[in-house]
């Protein structure tokens, strides 16, 4: 690539350093072609909140990157990349099996992860208390209740 002569990874955050010969070019436009696995309006999040520096210096969108600068990207893991996190929530287990477990959902606790609510759900609870879930899919649950719904849940514990 013309822009970038120098990539390195420096635990998740990334350096860019545009070359010499490089045109000026917006800052989001760069980004977008040094890192074409993530979206240009997901590039400009980061740049908005302050995951991108330029020089060392937090800038805007529409911002010149001119030859010689240097880039710094700390890439951020959307909210549904972190939805199958384990976390330690209280479930109440009314009985198991080696094969089963059936918990009891309080009202108030999304079963699993989904818009508006990637964490703090049943599953990431479920993935806390039994690892072994994450070679189940959706971690073993069968069935949902809503949010708002109160009552027992059937969960399979192997495939």
């Amino acid at each position: 690539m013309n822009s970038a002569i120098d990539q390195t990874e420096n635990s998740h955050a990334l350096q860019f350093n545009i070359a010499i010969s490089a045109m000026p070019e917006r800052l989001d436009k760069v980004l977008a072609q040094l890192m074409p696995d993530h979206s240009r309006s997901r590039i400009q999040a980061w740049i908005e909140e302050g995951h991108v520096l330029v020089n060392g210096q937090q800038v805007r969108i529409r911002h010149q990157v001119l030859p010689g600068d240097v880039l710094h990207v700390t890439p951020q893991s959307r909210p549904e990349e972190l939805a199958y996190e384990a976390e330690d929530i209280d479930l109440d287990i009314v009985d198991q099996t080696e094969d089963w477990l059936v918990i009891n959902k309080p009202a108030g606790l999304v079963t699993h992860p989904g818009a508006g609510n990637w964490s703090g759900t049943l599953l990431n609870g479920l993935l806390y208390h039994f690892p072994q879930l994450k070679q189940v899919a959706r971690a073993g649950i069968v069935h949902r209740l809503d949010k708002d719904t109160a009552g027992c849940l059937v969960i399979a514990k192997t495939r």
